[in-house]
């Protein structure tokens, strides 16, 4: 599916190595954003057409896995659609079951929306 460029919108903190990308994203989109500042992403092997959300859900087999782990292991953070439909942010420390149903998802679970995602520096990819 080819969403709307805000749905599809990749913003970089380059201090911290990080991306929110908003959950229409593809993975070319995530690469094409973070390779100007000099950083990767571990995407799977998609050719950049999937979307990072189905990715991440897949857990991202790629060929930066050996090195950098899955495409899960860089997850910081996810919007999550709730059941009573309340959006919260799932991570570590808050609404940590959360950001397991998004990885582990199931018929019963929640919705993802924008992910925040580590990346690594691109001259560790050689």
């Amino acid at each position: 599916m080819d969403w709307p460029q805000p749905m599809r919108q990749v913003s970089v903190d380059l201090d911290a190595k990080e991306a929110t990308v908003a959950g229409g994203a593809k993975a070319m989109d995530v690469c094409t954003a973070i390779a100007a500042c000099g950083l990767a992403a571990v995407t799977g092997y998609t050719g950049g057409s999937k979307g990072m959300a189905g990715i991440l859900l897949g857990g991202g087999y790629g060929a930066l896995t050996t090195r950098f782990g899955l495409a899960t292991d860089s997850l910081i953070a996810a919007e999550v659609v709730l059941a009573d439909g309340q959006l919260v942010t799932a991570d570590e420390s808050q609404n940590a079951r959360n950001i397991l149903a998004v990885l582990k998802p199931s018929p019963n679970t929640n919705v993802a929306g924008a992910q925040q995602l580590a990346f690594h520096n691109a001259h560790q990819v050689d």
